[in-house]
């Protein structure tokens, strides 16, 4: 009896590691993005630049940056909601009621249905997305998506780090900002994207169990009070 309880607890374990996930994108510069996904559902995001990351925790995006003497971490919530307190209304809360939210844009992206596609070993529908670019409002972007389960929380974790970069370009972008994260929701509703354009495209996804240390947050979150007084004092939008 004691012999199959611990066999059944070890197989439990096995299956949790398993659980973890390295998803790997491809950006349009040719570097990589890099995903960990804990089977608890956090998310350490890891790219080109050394020493600066973005931890995903309990749905809350958190910016580190380690380069510095003391790391810094900051809520991406909390930089939007200073943005709004210093700058201007730009978000109203998009992320502190995000399950209320209208994730529609104010022009809605026109999307054609184009057949599959195969990226890095998972099939995908394929699209003609009008709209992504503001620039060129009528050229079509391919955008090839998945519904694959074992892949939904990458493309969760996508988004938001997406999402994050949008709003630390906020004090550039102003009302704009807003908009394109609406549309970008509206382009992730279609899936977990495996190729969006020339921007970004998935290159492996790995099985296996990760450091849990790479879900720790190395300090706690700047206040909002000390990030409105950068804001004010005029220091750029990073981490």
């Amino acid at each position: 009896m004691i012999r199959a309880a611990a066999l059944v607890a070890a197989m439990l374990f096995s299956s949790a590691a398993l659980a973890d996930q390295t998803v790997v994108y491809k950006g349009e510069d040719g570097k990589n993005l890099t995903l960990e996904i804990a089977d608890s559902g956090a998310v350490h995001v890891g790219g080109p630049t050394p020493g600066q990351t973005a931890v995903i925790l309990n749905g809350e995006l958190y910016l580190v940056d380690t380069t510095r003497p003391e790391a810094r971490v900051m809520r991406i919530a909390d930089f939007a909601a200073v943005v709004d307190e210093a700058i201007g209304p730009i978000f109203k809360g998009l992320f502190e009621t995000a399950a209320k939210a209208d994730t529609k844009p104010k022009t809605p992206l026109a999307i054609e249905a184009a057949g599959t596609a195969s990226v890095a070993g998972f099939t995908g529908d394929r699209y003609r997305v009008k709209g992504l670019d503001d620039q060129k409002p009528d050229e079509a972007v391919e955008w090839i998506a998945t519904r694959d389960p074992a892949l939904a929380p990458a493309g969760k974790a996508m988004q938001q780090f997406i999402e994050a970069t949008m709003v630390l370009a906020a004090p550039f972008l102003g009302e704009a900002a807003p908009a394109m994260i609406g549309e970008m929701r509206q382009a992730f509703a279609l899936g977990t994207p495996l190729k969006a354009g020339g921007k970004f495209e998935l290159v492996s996804v790995k099985d296996g169990a990760i450091d849990p240390a790479r879900f720790k947050l190395p300090a706690a979150p700047i206040s909002r009070a000390d990030l409105l007084k950068e804001m004010k004092a005029g220091a750029p939008p990073s981490n």
